[in-house]
């Protein structure tokens, strides 16, 4: 670039000198001619700009897909409670439990508890008579029914002997045992059995109840043993 401006400034310098010869020789012309003068041309070439490296913006950032639709798992099986078992009373069968149901699934509900060991009760009814004149009228006479293997009574409940020397006793015992029956004329009076001939014990077996229960007894000597 640079000798290319000396170039210029040399065409530019011979051409100066060009017109000066020529004016030199005008002066020969008869006056009035015209003079005749050459125009120069300068041409100069310019530097280009160097380009810079442009720089690409960021990606943008992609939006993710929806999610699947989830599926429930099947319900399960519920289970029932186990039933109760009734014990010196009415035996009561314990309910089943309701089984809860998955989602989606019912729940299946348990079944019914067994019944207890006795499904009701009976009456019973013990009834003396002709303890007068052996015993006196207003002597206490108790009686104790306890079912076989069970040590508390299924029944307990006393009597005074009326002046006709009769007494009666009654209350309910649960069906489906076997009992033993104490009854016995309070002479120590103090509230307790005591052994014969402290006080007169007398005892019975009663079978297994099924049915209301009466009984009819005597005095006699043959004593028993306390509850």
């Amino acid at each position: 670039m640079q000798a290319s401006r000396w170039i210029a400034v040399w065409m530019a310098m011979g051409a100066l000198a060009i017109a000066g010869t020529g004016a030199g020789c005008g002066g020969d012309e008869a006056p009035g001619d015209a003079t005749t003068s050459s125009s120069t041309t300068t041409t100069t070439t310019g530097e280009g700009s160097t380009s810079s490296a442009g720089t690409g913006g960021a990606g943008g950032e992609g939006a993710g897909g929806s999610g699947g639709a989830g599926t429930g798992g099947s319900g399960g099986a519920g289970t029932g409670g186990a039933g109760g078992t009734g014990t010196g009373g009415e035996g009561t069968g314990g309910e089943g439990g309701a089984g809860a149901g998955g989602s989606g699934g019912a729940g299946a509900g348990g079944s019914g508890g067994a019944g207890g060991t006795s499904g009701e009760s009976f009456n019973f009814t013990l009834r003396g008579t002709g303890y007068v004149p052996a015993y006196t009228a207003g002597d206490m006479v108790y009686v104790v029914v306890v079912a076989a293997g069970d040590a508390a009574p299924a029944l307990s409940a006393s009597d005074a002997i009326e002046a006709d020397g009769t007494f009666s006793v009654t209350g309910q015992i649960p069906g489906d045992k076997a009992y033993k029956m104490h009854w016995y004329v309070d002479l120590s009076q103090n509230g307790t059995c005591d052994a014969a001939p402290t006080d007169h014990v007398w005892t019975q077996d009663i079978p297994t109840v099924t049915a209301d229960i009466t009984r009819g007894v005597v005095p006699n000597s043959a004593f028993g043993d306390c509850p």
